[in-house]
């Protein structure tokens, strides 16, 4: 049987051969969507169960290669912005729910949501993570992947699993992906370019403190 690890790494082979053809062709932003999805892929495989140290070294340095190219080409972009927004949350301030934060992301162009918190470990950090999810449940019914790069803790990947299965109710998958083994800005400073989530749809989110930036209070306070 197919190791998992070598089944991440066929499927991230044409797609790198195509950035790397793209690039050559100088079609930087398709160049740099196929890097992303390759460089995805071999980060899976790098965090599969049967994936032995030496193989994951190997993989590092492969990853490593592409996400310089990546970056390169990245730095030659110039993405248009239309819209710049900096919501400032003061300590007791009130009213910065998930809903006016990020619901104006939510539409029917949106497919897809690669999300960046390393702290969705804690039973409260997921029931967080469940209420956005929740959000975009109800307002982009187009909506059919929700990526997750996080830290591994088996206090969460229980709960994570259910909610892996209600969402495929809902016709949504969620990929959660565990990258412990590999630095945290690196990856993210190329792939989600230092923001905390990226919308198919053009948007992106930088949260400071991730998903958990409400204010601790009391069981029974409001």
């Amino acid at each position: 049987m197919k190791l998992v690890m070598q089944s991440f790494i066929d499927k991230s082979k044409p797609i790198l051969q195509k950035a790397v053809a793209l690039d050559r062709d100088n079609k930087k932003d398709e160049a740099v969507e196929n890097y992303v999805e390759g460089i995805t892929l071999l980060l899976r495989a790098m965090s599969c169960d049967d994936t032995v140290e030496s193989a994951r070294e190997a993989l590092r340095e492969k990853i490593s290669k592409y996400l310089t190219r990546a970056e390169v080409l990245k730095g030659q972009m110039k993405p248009e912005i239309l819209s710049v927004q900096q919501i400032h949350i003061m300590h007791n301030d009130t009213g910065f729910g998930y809903e006016r934060i990020f619901k104006r992301c939510a539409d029917n162009d949106l497919t897809e949501i690669n999300v960046r918190d390393a702290y969705i470990m804690l039973p409260y950090q997921v029931l967080n993570f469940v209420r956005f999810c929740e959000l975009f449940v109800l307002h982009a019914p187009n909506l059919k992947t929700i990526r997750l790069w996080t830290h591994y803790d088996a206090r969460a990947e229980g709960l994570l699993q259910q909610l892996k299965g209600s969402l495929l109710c809902h016709n949504i998958e969620l990929d959660v992906c565990y990258d412990q083994n590999f630095h945290d800005r690196e990856i993210r400073q190329v792939l989600f370019e230092e923001m905390f989530s990226l919308f198919s749809n053009g948007w992106m989110v930088k949260i400071g403190r991730g998903l958990n930036y409400f204010q601790s209070v009391g069981h029974c306070e409001i």
